[in-house]
């Protein structure tokens, strides 16, 4: 005998109702970023006898947007694949700004000119998810990108001792003469606040 078949009910199979689609939790926020550099004269990593400690990875402060937390006061656009609202943001208030690629950051900026042709290398973009899985790009002499990350790694490394030592953030000194060499006057202290200051790579490793 046929039994009969099941009343067709409002959900399909692979669909659920809006009110049991699970909500994206915030993602904590990084506290360091892992990079790697050479530990000794690039010579070295070249040598059987010293090639094994010739590298090693710094730990510096996080600088980047990591957070994706569930709009609701941003009016963020759906994220198509997922079926949320998403919106980056930054987790806590003792937060750094974005790094851009460069890098450039809160406290430096790197700039990498050959100095033979005077064109500008392709910045490297730190926030790539292959290199934050990586602990950067891999030492080597003879890739542009590698030495902005290498200048921006001891850089912030140096800068965090500091800070670990002063207890405090640092700020730049106020620049005292304009790009033509004027002296700027004590009252202009929009012209005169240092934001971050610009490291030129010129020589090569």
């Amino acid at each position: 005998m046929r039994q009969a078949e099941p009343a067709a009910t409002a959900e399909t199979v692979g669909e659920t109702s809006a009110t049991n689609v699970p909500t994206v939790p915030p993602v904590p926020r990084p506290t360091s970023r892992r990079l790697q550099v050479y530990a000794l004269d690039p010579s070295a990593d070249t040598s059987l006898a010293t090639e094994h400690f010739s590298r090693c990875v710094l730990s510096i402060p996080w600088e980047g947007k990591t957070c994706r937390c569930p709009s609701g006061t941003d009016g963020a656009a759906p994220d198509s694949q997922a079926g949320n609202s998403v919106v980056d943001c930054l987790s806590g208030a003792d937060t750094l700004g974005d790094l851009e690629p460069g890098p450039i950051g809160e406290y430096i900026e790197v700039i990498d000119i050959d100095p033979s042709s005077d064109c500008m290398y392709a910045p490297v973009d730190l926030n790539d998810p292959l290199l934050l899985a990586s602990d950067g790009l891999t030492p080597s002499i003879g890739n542009p990108q590698f030495h902005q990350q290498l200048v921006y790694a001891v850089a912030m490394k140096t800068i965090a001792n500091f800070e670990r030592v002063l207890g405090r953030r640092i700020l730049w000194a106020e620049r005292e003469k304009d790009e033509i060499g004027k002296f700027l006057r004590s009252s202009e202290y929009a012209r005169r606040y240092v934001q971050r200051l610009r490291i030129r790579l010129i020589a090569r490793l």
